[in-house]
């Protein structure tokens, strides 16, 4: 059952805004990576995770695809949120996403949000 004290919008505090927020995850970050997507994420200080997408023109062309993958990458990432630590996460997608189907797509996120909890209760300990 949902928790309903728990929001699940995707409000401008859980986006990396800035180009600043991005160097920072560029800088020195935790990497997991499938044949879809590239996750980076480096820990932050403010108690909840931040997301940023990254789909360039050079690996998928049309911008309807481009679009329809953010949307997926954000939906995945608006569900999973409360599962996830402290991170500031950018979301690379890689060439193969444009010719992948959605449901392929949601479930490559959730198996790439499990990994990066994973690493952070490990090194929390």
């Amino acid at each position: 059952m949902l928790d309903k004290n728990r929001s699940l919008g995707f409000p401008r505090r859980l986006r990396l805004n800035e180009s600043s927020d991005y160097q920072r995850v560029f800088a020195d970050p935790i990497k997991r990576a499938d044949s879809l997507y590239t996750l980076l994420a480096t820990p932050n200080k403010l108690g909840h995770p931040r997301l940023g997408v990254i789909v360039s023109k050079k690996n998928v062309a049309k911008a309807s695809q481009r679009s329809r993958i953010k949307r997926q990458v954000r939906e995945s990432f608006r569900l999973h949120q409360h599962d996830l630590p402290a991170i500031d996460i950018a979301v690379i997608c890689k060439r193969s996403c444009g010719a992948t189907l959605n449901p392929q797509l949601s479930s490559s996120l959730k198996k790439l949000w499990d990994k990066l909890s994973q690493h952070a209760r490990k090194s929390s300990h």
